[in-house]
């Protein structure tokens, strides 16, 4: 039977945590509004428009409307009058910005108008995090009957990726875009959303509907049906000629306005849920007081471990200033981290201001030509220079921003510095970049900007455009940026409900996936392949994309450095995202300490080739984890250094 849910696998999908909320009659949420078309197409969804104006509606002390008061009973949508059953819905939505309606001349909301699956995707994808929400473009087609191509490609996908969706298909997945939204299908997506991502209602023992069987032979929906009659948010969402009857009707189509009373009702009971603050006044990566808390050479505490460490960061700090941001081997970045370091450790005023210049300097150096980029510019369509691909972006600027926070280099500070620099931090992360492979002529190829490179694929250099991705969020602040960077490190890192990853993953790379119906960047706990031989060998924690690099599977492997530079950008992840607040160390059944143990047990059977590398990291899981892993100086790497300093355990 061809059904919206299945509970087994939707309870194993992944929600992103919920952003926007209604408590005390505060509306926080969107919705979208479709442009009416005489075609038999799906309407392209556009902006919410959002009025400024003064309109209010009560709330009584149930938490339900109350009466409406005089200036809000003018009638909004020419097709909503203050007679219609759900107005209160519709208008107190539209008062909030949630919603624009189906078309603007003239104003309507088209209330009787059944809801397509393709717009309910964005109904409640926008409905969960916010005005102007748009999610990543999937790289990998989902749904067989969702091509890439299509405008509710990204929001299917996101449906699927937040768990609120299992699709109308299995076998092949099919998420069926043009089929009407069912008052069944309706009762999984608020129920969660009042309950939660992981919410499995129990089966009813008593009937409330006439046409909803309870017993042995119930359809699936018949225990969803039953929680959402329980919390509410049935009885008055339904034309008055059906309302209190003793039908449910859950093949029907779900209207537009029986989907703004149950988004209100099932909101409007939801708690304030705790949201991850920004941790820039705790230091997102070390704070001053945990620098300044750090013994140095020649103090009580130092051994000669720390007191080479801290002479490595001395030395460095020497040397900065004049740093290209568009060069991939550039060092000044993790030099300007370095003497943001002893600046504060020693408060140092004038190396403080040395680190300020350095930062100054690289401003507009992204524009620069960069070597390793084939592309032209296009002066005509606004891109006169190719500038530097997203590879060398990633690599810099997690240390300058990193060193910025340190010294507490913020807007407002320092006479106006502290504006141009964030301003430059916002202009770089969303800056289309020259791409990593190929040549030609702007705009051609995969211009993306960090956000965009993050999500497309597996690769290390995807890794680290990730770091960078979540260093300017919480630099500026910008949350639910942060969250959804949050949702594309735990796919990579394999926690992907049970369905595609959605990342591009190279050929050789996906050799050495363990499910490539999956193909998680990161291979499960316990993960076993079959060598050429017949033999099992362990896979656990292989980076695929990044080990593939040496040949497709094989035992012994070919050797490649790359998993190393993957690990680059995925610890700088995970450790942002801890202090942060997110649990980034026991995801992916702690897949930060497999990915790094992987490369041990390569190394203890085929030599050290496999490890002496990128020490940095390995402070980090060792403090992370409280393990032991064996490290050497962690002067030098890209994207981060200086660890053995400032994350060695002691």
């Amino acid at each position: 039977m061809i059904c919206e849910y299945q509970p087994e696998k939707a309870s194993s999908q992944q929600v992103r945590k919920m952003k926007k909320k209604f408590h005390a009659g505060h509306l926080r949420a969107t919705m979208f509004i479709v442009v009416v078309s005489m075609a038999a197409t799906i309407p392209l969804p556009i902006e919410a428009k959002i009025l400024q104006d003064e309109r209010r509606i009560s709330w009584s002390a149930a938490g339900v409307p109350g009466e409406i008061p005089p200036e809000v009973a003018s009638q909004i949508f020419t097709d909503v009058p203050p007679s219609h059953w759900a107005s209160v819905y519709i208008e107190t939505l539209f008062e909030g910005g949630i919603v624009a309606g189906c078309s603007t001349e003239p104003l309507m909301y088209c209330p009787d108008q059944s809801m397509l699956r393709a717009e309910s995707a964005v109904f409640i994808e926008r409905g969960i995090y916010g005005a102007g929400y748009l999610p990543a473009q999937p790289q990998i087609a989902i749904f067989r009957d969702v091509p890439l191509g299509e405008w509710f490609a990204k929001w299917a996908d996101g449906l699927w990726m937040d768990g609120y969706t299992a699709g109308c298909g299995t076998d092949p997945l099919l998420f069926c875009p043009l089929r009407a939204h069912t008052r069944a299908e309706a009762t999984v997506f608020f129920e969660r959303m009042l309950h939660g991502k992981d919410f499995i209602p129990a089966d009813p023992t008593v009937e409330t509907y006439a046409d909803v069987a309870v017993g042995p032979d119930a359809p699936w929906y018949s225990k969803w049906v039953a929680a959402a009659h329980n919390d509410n948010l049935l009885q008055d969402c339904e034309d008055e000629n059906n309302r209190h009857d003793s039908l449910f009707r859950p093949i029907d189509g779900l209207t537009r306005a029986e989907a703004a009373c149950m988004m209100m009702q099932a909101k409007d009971q939801l708690p304030p849920t705790p949201t991850p603050q920004p941790a820039s006044g705790d230091g997102i990566w070390i704070s001053r007081e945990e620098i300044r808390a750090l013994p140095i050479a020649g103090e009580p505490g130092c051994d000669s471990l720390c007191a080479t460490a801290w002479d490595n960061l001395v030395s460095a700090s020497r040397d900065i200033g004049g740093g290209n941001i568009g060069d991939q081997n550039e060092s000044d970045d993790v030099r300007t981290l370095a003497a943001a370091i002893v600046a504060v450790r020693t408060q140092d005023d004038e190396l403080r201001g040395k680190v300020v210049q350095a930062l100054l300097d690289i401003i507009g150096t992204d524009e620069l030509p960069d070597s390793h980029c084939d592309h032209k510019g296009n002066a005509s369509a606004g891109r006169p220079h190719a500038g530097a691909r997203s590879l060398a972006i990633a690599r810099n600027l997690t240390a300058y921003i990193i060193a910025s926070d340190i010294i507490g280099l913020r807007p407002g500070t320092d006479n106006g510095i502290g504006d141009q620099w964030a301003e430059y931090v916002d202009t770089l992360r969303f800056k289309p970049n020259c791409p990593n492979t190929g040549s030609g002529t702007y705009p051609d190829g995969d211009w993306f900007n960090l956000t965009e490179a993050h999500n497309e694929a597996g690769s290390n250099a995807n890794a680290q455009a990730g770091g960078a991705r979540l260093a300017a969020a919480l630099f500026l602040g910008d949350m639910p940026e942060v969250e959804r960077a949050w949702d594309t490190f735990k796919r990579y890192s394999g926690d992907c409900g049970g369905g595609p990853c959605g990342f591009h993953i190279n050929s050789s790379g996906q050799s050495w996936s363990f499910d490539s119906a999956v193909l998680a960047p990161i291979n499960p706990v316990n993960a076993i392949k079959k060598d050429q031989n017949g033999v099992d060998r362990s896979i656990d924690g292989a980076i695929i994309a990044d080990i593939g690099r040496g040949g497709d599977f094989k035992w012994p492997p070919g050797h490649t450095n790359y998993p190393w530079v993957g690990l680059e950008g995925y610890i700088v992840q995970a450790l942002l995202l801890d202090r942060a607040g997110y649990p980034a160390w026991s995801v992916g059944d702690s897949a930060p300490y497999r990915a790094v143990a992987y490369l041990k047990l390569l190394s203890e059977e085929f030599g050290d080739q496999w490890w002496e590398r990128t020490h940095w990291v390995k402070y980090v899981l060792n403090s992370a984890y409280g393990v032991d892993f064996p490290a050497g100086v962690a002067n030098s790497g890209h994207v981060m250094a200086w660890t053995d300093w400032t994350h060695r355990n002691r």
